[in-house]
């Protein structure tokens, strides 16, 4: 015979994990200025970032370019807020202008990069120091 698992919230201890689902992120359009190499932080509102604790972290890709450890860290503040922080010494772009963000993965994985709308998030204006 075969054998049947009961379900539902009495008999959840019973059943495996047959999936991993994760809540698509947003990224929340901002104007924030930023000084250049003079602000450190930078607040991102959206919705959808893991917290702890979730060993997942949200990772970003911007335009222009920046490298995370390398030129900045990010902090989860909640589901729907993340800071990014300059390290000392990077700047967050090379002249004044837009930061978008064009990406964003929250899953860890190279299929998880989720492409954000146009040519990506306008979330800062950056602003000679």
């Amino acid at each position: 015979g075969s054998r049947h698992l009961a379900s539902g919230p009495m008999n959840s201890g019973d059943g495996c994990d047959i999936a991993m689902v994760f809540e698509r992120p947003v990224v929340h359009a901002a104007n924030e200025m930023l000084f250049r190499t003079h602000s450190h932080a930078l607040h991102i509102t959206g919705s959808g970032y893991p917290v702890s604790p979730s060993p997942y972290k949200p990772q970003l890709r911007f335009e222009p370019p920046l490298t995370e450890e390398v030129d900045y860290r990010v902090h989860v503040l909640g589901r729907d807020s993340i800071v990014v922080l300059l390290r000392e010494g990077r700047a967050w772009r090379a002249d004044p202008g837009p930061l978008t963000v064009t990406h964003i993965n929250t899953r860890g994985d190279t299929g998880g990069w989720v492409p954000l709308p146009g040519s990506g998030v306008h979330v800062a204006e950056i602003v000679a120091d």
